[in-house]
């Protein structure tokens, strides 16, 4: 069987095969029918996105347009999607799972409970599956009352409870064609094996679980589960029956596990072609059991169930350049086998191993795009992503599919949802160590893109500050520090003792820098008391210049006498302090761009940030030599901007939180620097 193989972010030669088949008139005309036209077929991908047709964009447009209720020819504000999931009360798999990651995606989410499960990260321990009756009436609750986008169907523990939404399924296609509303996307996760190869159903189960697949638009098994789906269609293609394998020795009706990750795709196309559904085949298996065997570039050791066994693939080096550095590494069957690797610049960067997924759409399902390929081929779309070390993946397969079912509705075809839920998992997964949630597995970040809310900006701050104090102090009893520098400690610990003013700390091209941030910040502030805050710091700082001009003195042995005894030996006044001078103003060179840089990208938070160490350093260090007014205005001035701090940092995503962090820590590093 020919398979084409697509890449989100790069085109491939005309030789690779391409599937040119539409959806068969029978599936056309059906309301079971797949996203063929209704939908919008895949097109072929371009150097960096996808590439779509104007038709295809117009098309997709006039289908969303029919979504809406009717009546005033208005979009919904949220794409509306329903998932039939059991429940999980550590709140990382099941419903809890798909409704946080229907938030997280922006839709609103509609519930059916299929059982109640006591679960958490260590396991299930109980399971109460529904009634179908009331299974039923929980699904027609939903349907009767509210429009269906998109869904997500996860665990059908029981025969009874596959037919009961099967049933309700095959009634709400035919009631949506004779309405004339667009058929929901269907997403299935075909939830029977658990990641270690246990069975999760009855064999009875199993094989009513398979008569409900075929209504998807796509499935999400897991390896073990993509393992049994290839078994039987294989034995269904070889014209053995349900009656057949079921009298069929255990050996011949096993599943046989993939050794390799090329070994899982090719089930996936079998799966695919069989089913005539798309299959979204996961590498997460293959890499979560390299990290628990902490053997992640060299081999897989066996599961106690014996379900994989060590892959034994060649690497495969590739060096796009004359770079000369160690190569990034991708392993794209995410197995433990050899990396393949890649070094596309001379950065020199860190090595990044990928974990990369892949879809498979069946022939029938494809766009002919003008392809010479032979027919009946499925396509292959390699969905990147980096490999995240982790064993907290508690519930990935039910946030996945839901994800699906979630940003179908924002894309025009699955190759497009499925990267962009792929990229959302990476970020989710990676979020996972900081949770803390449970003893076992742990369950991802569905937030991971949100600041963090166990604590303040300024508490995670004073950690940071509270360090580096502690490593200046610790300076002058540092053993492995120079004499001159336990000497500088040992002056400014004298220096303490005597009252002096803030402007003789700081030299005066240093105040400057702070004037033009504080300046900026004023011009970022939306609040009218914030701006006139940042003007009078401004005020206040510039006019400390032209005493700092003056009064700061660039060397602790700028004095009257002759030093001996250190690297000032034999120097008076004058000499010293030039040197120290030329030193000083390196220094005063690297804050004043870093807070010009700061101030360019025109973000409160960021300025907020950056601002925040020199005042409440300066409180910390000096307040105790400056007179009382001045100390308590610095304190005042500190506490303001730790507030706004603290705001913006609630405000800020988490990739911007996390920028607010990195510019506090190096700011501090700058600050200490100075003293």
């Amino acid at each position: 069987m020919a398979y084409e193989h697509a890449n989100v972010h790069e085109s491939h030669s005309s030789s690779q095969s391409t599937c040119t088949s539409e959806s068969s008139q029978q599936h056309a005309d059906s309301p079971l029918a797949h996203d063929s036209a209704a939908h919008s077929s895949p097109a072929h991908g371009s150097a960096d996105r996808f590439h779509h047709s104007l038709a295809q964009i117009q098309h997709h447009a006039a289908t969303m347009l029919s979504r809406t209720n009717g009546a005033d020819d208005t979009y919904p504000s949220r794409a509306r999607v329903l998932s039939v999931e059991g429940s999980d009360p550590i709140g990382g798999a099941g419903t809890m799972a798909d409704m946080k990651a229907f938030t997280a995606h922006g839709v609103f989410g509609y519930a059916a409970m299929t059982c109640v499960c006591a679960q958490n990260t260590q396991g299930v321990t109980d399971i109460v599956n529904m009634e179908p009756d009331f299974l039923r009436e929980q699904l027609i609750s939903v349907s009767s009352d509210g429009i269906i986008d998109s869904m997500k169907i996860g665990m059908l523990g029981t025969p009874e409870i596959v037919d009961c939404v099967r049933d309700w399924l095959v009634d709400l296609l035919h009631d949506y064609e004779r309405r004339g509303l667009p058929r929901p996307w269907i997403v299935i996760d075909p939830v029977m094996y658990a990641k270690s190869g246990d069975s999760l159903l009855t064999p009875e189960a199993e094989q009513e679980l398979r008569s409900i697949l075929p209504l998807a638009d796509i499935i999400t098994p897991n390896v073990p589960e993509l393992a049994a789906l290839a078994h039987a269609g294989a034995h269904t293609a070889a014209g053995i029956g349900a009656a057949d394998t079921a009298s069929a020795p255990d050996t011949a009706s096993t599943p046989t596990m993939p050794r390799t990750w090329d070994e899982a795709v090719n089930m996936a196309c079998v799966v695919a072609q069989d089913l005539g559904v798309r299959v979204y085949a996961k590498a997460g298996m293959f890499a979560l059991q390299a990290s628990e065997n902490h053997a992640a570039d060299k081999q897989l050791a066996n599961s106690e169930s014996n379900t994989t066994d060590a892959c034994e693939a060649e690497s495969a080096l590739q060096c796009n350049d004359a770079c000369g550095v160690e190569p990034a590494m991708q392993c794209n069957d995410a197995c433990g086998a050899e990396p393949t690797m890649q070094c596309n610049d001379a950065r020199g960067v860190e090595p990044v191993m990928q974990c990369n997924d892949v879809l498979v759409e069946p022939a029938a399902l494809c766009s002919e795009s003008g392809s010479s390929a032979q027919a009946g081929s499925p396509r292959i779309t390699t969905l990147y992503g980096p490999r995240v070390e982790t064993v907290n993946v508690h519930g990935t397969g039910d946030s996945l599919s839901s994800s699906l079912a979630a940003l179908r509705p924002r894309f025009l075809d699955w190759r497009e949802t499925a990267q962009a839920a792929k990229d959302w998992m990476v970020g989710a997964i990676s979020g996972a160590n900081d949770l803390h949630v449970g003893k076992g597995h742990g369950p991802i970040d569905f937030t991971w893109e949100s600041a963090p809310t166990s604590r303040l900006f300024t508490d995670e701050y004073w950690g940071i500050l509270s360090q580096a104090a502690a490593q200046h102090r610790d300076g002058a009893h540092n053993p492995t520090a120079t004499q001159s520098q336990q000497e500088s400690a040992s002056h400014d610990a004298t220096a303490h003792n005597a009252t002096s003013t803030l402007a003789s700390r700081y030299p005066a091209e240093y105040l400057e820098a702070y004037v033009h941030a504080l300046i900026a910040a004023a011009s970022e502030a939306s609040d009218a008391s914030d701006r006139a805050f940042f003007i009078h710091c401004a005020s206040n700082v510039s006019a400390q210049i032209p005493a700092a001009a003056t009064g700061y003195r660039h060397c602790a042995y700028d004095g009257d006498v002759t030093h001996t005894g250190s690297e000032h030996d034999g120097k008076r006044r004058g000499e010293c302090s030039g040197e120290c001078r030329g030193k000083c103003s390196g220094k005063c060179s690297t804050v004043s761009d870093a807070l010009r840089a700061i101030a360019d990208q025109h973000s409160l938070g960021l300025l907020a940030a950056a601002l925040l160490p020199h005042f409440w350093i300066a409180s910390l260090e000096y307040g105790p030599t400056l007179a009382d007014s001045e100390a308590d205005e610095l304190s005042d001035i500190t506490a303001h901007i730790a507030q706004i701090a603290n705001r913006e940092a609630r405000l800020a995503s988490h990739r911007d939180y996390q920028r607010m962090i990195d510019t506090a820590r190096e700011l501090t590093r700058l600050e200490y620097s100075m003293l």
